[in-house]
């Protein structure tokens, strides 16, 4: 069902999965829910000028299924509208994915070439310079805190 026909609809059905078309959605803010978990909100104007529903649509991952959160005990339930397939994750959740698997693949090697050696943490030092800038950025937009680096960090 297109978004148009599920605005038009006179006796609305449940259950129906309405696609949504690029331009029919406005993605907003990604956000860290937990360590390796990430919500963006999604706005539909269609369905706020015609329901007058201003609370943004939860998109999980990379789940085309949106959801939405009971404003009274945080709980997430599936919506009726789901993205487009092939939609690209938010650039900055690629960025901070290929920043973690970076670093694994460092610290993996690290052991290897260096198996007598117990502290990681001071042979990474050269490898957190380097991205420096990067963890600065990622951590204010998605509020992480210096124990979350220091995890990943080895």
């Amino acid at each position: 069902m297109t978004l148009n026909e599920y605005i038009d609809q006179t006796d609305p059905q449940p259950g129906v999965k309405v696609v949504l078309k690029e331009g029919e959605y406005i993605r907003r803010d990604t956000v860290k829910v937990n360590p390796f978990s990430f919500h963006t909100a999604i706005d539909i104007p269609a369905i706020t000028q015609r329901y007058g529903i201003e609370d943004s649509y939860i998109w999980l991952g990379n789940n085309p299924q949106l959801f939405t959160r009971n404003p009274h005990t945080g709980e997430l339930h599936g919506s009726v509208f789901f993205l487009p397939d092939g939609i690209p994750e938010p650039p900055v959740l690629s960025q901070f994915i290929q920043f973690l698997k970076a670093d694994m693949a460092f610290c993996e090697q690290w052991k290897k070439d260096n198996p007598q050696q117990g502290d990681l943490q001071a042979h990474n030092a050269r490898f957190r310079a380097a991205h420096a800038k990067f963890l600065i950025s990622v951590k204010t937009t998605y509020a992480l805190t210096d124990a979350d680096i220091e995890y990943w960090l080895c």
